[in-house]
């Protein structure tokens, strides 16, 4: 996170260190798949895929097999259709970077479980563009004419070349807005929520797309009737006909993995993200920019309260498990501490203006689709090397990123700890 104030700039990354991994750490059980029937080509990852639910500790593929922190219980190693085979102990090299994503992938899901079993009051649930929102969905932190918004926080690890583990994290909302979603398609045509919500619980959905198909021919194989019939006979929730003539079908999924499934767009709301409440904010929706004021923090605030989710979390999970070698603490204090960085900045030569309104879900996909956002006028690179020049590779990709952004930029002389 970047806070700059003239005419020097504070910088504070919410990257908080957790360990380093020992050579144990590295050790990884691996096991071999076979299956009673060859999966289809193509579709080999997904069934290995699926055997990871079913063994009973945190795993992830690699290459062809599957490689866990602790062994599968012998009774785990047999499935439906599926056998495991161990293969004994392999060691991953932190210097090559496939071995190393699966370490961190196993870090990952480790730190997942850990986080479900010790958050009884709050719940976990795997974020689509990567890591973790640990929320409490039943708190409201604010309500307003029909709004409600939901906070908690979006958690991710990551582990470097170096070994070190960190834990990632910051503010995360999301906002209740009074709309349905037909309604919300009439208004909003060109902004599209990830999330949406139904009407009559609070049954969340991952929002898939829209179509043009009627809710009254929409077939649900399984149950032999219509869409329309279906919520037209709900049992506890019978739909209006209103709400049946007045929606679209509409395709939703419980997560990423599972099967998309009809709905009616009549019958849900959208569950706003930040971006998008920032979005509707610039273009003047009075409501919208009512609560952007009221849960907008500055950085030091959200910097704070990560540090102390941040160090809870360490103390809850790492500083107690068995699995984890507790770090010496810096300054004879027993204290998490930030990742220490060393910064580079830029300034743009002139006003930017946002072009491009898509959502990035990948970092790679700023060098196409640009970054820079309206009103910005200074823009801060983090420089962990921190040698005091301009690397060539780095220049050329914040170039790429201005030109997608159709901006103009003028790269500063770096500034480094000792300035």
């Amino acid at each position: 996170m970047i806070s700059p104030t003239n005419p020097t700039f504070k910088v504070f990354l919410n990257s908080f260190r957790l360990k380093k991994l020992s050579e144990s750490d590295t050790l990884v059980n691996v096991y071999e798949c076979e299956f009673d029937s060859s999966p289809e080509q193509g579709k080999e990852f997904k069934a290995i895929y699926s055997i990871l639910w079913k063994i009973g500790v945190p795993g992830v593929p690699f290459r062809d097999q599957i490689i866990t922190k602790e062994p599968i219980a012998s009774q785990k190693l047999k499935g439906d259709g599926w056998i495991l085979k161990s293969q004994g102990e392999q060691r991953l090299e932190l210097s090559k970077e496939s071995e190393r994503k699966a370490l961190e992938k196993l870090e990952r899901n480790w730190f997942e479980k850990q986080l479900i079993q010790r958050s009884a009051s709050r719940q976990v649930e795997r974020y689509q563009y990567g890591g973790f929102i640990w929320w409490d969905k039943n708190k409201t932190v604010l309500q307003d004419n029909g709004w409600e918004v939901h906070a908690g926080f979006q958690l991710d690890i990551t582990l470097t070349e170096s070994g070190f583990l960190f834990l990632e994290i910051d503010s995360h909302y999301r906002f209740h807005c009074p709309l349905t979603l037909s309604q919300w398609v009439e208004e909003y045509p060109e902004i599209t929520p990830k999330y949406v919500r139904n009407i009559y619980d609070n049954q969340t959905w991952q929002y898939v797309e829209i179509s043009e198909e009627s809710p009254e021919s929409f077939r649900i194989p399984t149950l032999g009737t219509s869409l329309a019939d279906y919520h037209r006979n709900h049992k506890k929730n019978p739909a209006t006909n209103e709400e049946i003539k007045t929606s679209k079908v509409i395709y939703v999924r419980m997560n990423q993995s599972s099967q998309k499934t009809g709905h009616l767009s009549a019958r849900v709301r959208p569950i706003l993200d930040l971006n998008i409440l920032s979005i509707l904010s610039e273009q003047g929706q009075p409501e919208a920019k009512k609560v952007f004021k009221e849960i907008r923090q500055s950085v030091q605030q959200r910097f704070t309260k990560a540090q102390e989710i941040a160090q809870g979390l360490f103390d809850k999970i790492y500083a107690e498990s068995q699995y984890i070698i507790k770090p010496k603490a810096p300054e004879s204090q027993d204290r998490l501490k930030p990742q220490s960085p060393q910064g580079i900045f830029l300034r743009t030569g002139s006003r930017i203006l946002l072009t491009h309104r898509q959502n990035v879900s990948q970092a790679q996909g700023i060098l196409k689709m640009g970054c820079l956002r309206i009103g910005e006028e200074q823009f801060g690179c983090l420089n962990l090397i921190g040698n005091g020049l301009w690397d060539k590779t780095v220049e050329k990709l914040l170039r790429q990123i201005a030109e997608a952004s159709e901006a103009t930029i003028k790269l500063e002389i770096p500034k480094v700890k000792s300035d």
